[in-house]
Parts: C-alpha cells; structure tokens; sequence
C-alpha cells in the first residue's frame, strides 16, 4: 500500500499587517500564520494522488 506523507509549515501571511521587534526580527506572536504556497499545491497533489489510490494511507505532517 502506498504512503502519501505531506510536510507542511506556518508562514506569516504577506497580506497580514507586520511588526518587528527590537532586534528588527519579524513579531510572529502579533501576525496572522498562513500555509506555505508551495505547500498547498503539494497537499493538492496528495489529495489528487489519494483520489487515484484509494488504498493508499496518507499524513499530513506539520512544522511549527
């Protein structure tokens, strides 16, 4: 049976208001977290490998 394993991370959104800290280092506790573009298309080519393999187990598996 085939594996489908999809690695996704939390970006901050670039359409969201930023601020920086002291350090000039991006406020992440204050901005809106988006998944990766790169890796929507990738969970859309999962879902589409899982629609031609029913029999096939999948995972998503997120970094944060």
């Amino acid at each position: 049976m085939p594996a489908i394993v999809v690695l996704v991370k939390h970006v901050p959104d670039t359409w969201s208001q930023k601020a920086l800290e002291e350090d000039n280092t991006l406020d992440r506790v204050n901005v809106d977290s988006v998944i990766d573009e790169i890796n929507e298309y990738a969970m859309e080519q999962a879902l589409q490998l899982r629609d031609d393999n029913p029999d096939a187990a999948y995972r998503v598996i997120a970094l944060t």
